[in-house]
C-alpha cells in the first residue's frame, strides 16, 4: 500500500473518530489515547 494512501486513510479515521468523540465526551480521554496508540502500532506494523 502506498504510504500516501495509508496516511490519508489514517487521517480519515482520526477525523471520523474525533467526530465520534465529540458525541461521547466522557470517553474522550481514554478513547483518544487508545486510538493514538492503535494508530502508532498500525503505522509501525506496516513499516517493519
Amino acid at each position: 500500500m502506498p504510504i500516501d494512501s495509508l496516511i490519508i486513510k489514517i487521517s480519515d479515521l482520526m477525523i471520523s473518530y474525533s467526530t465520534l468523540v465529540e458525541m461521547k465526551k466522557p470517553l474522550s480521554v481514554w478513547g483518544f489515547a487508545h486510538h493514538v496508540l492503535f494508530s502508532v502500532w498500525f503505522f509501525a506494523h506496516f513499516h517493519e
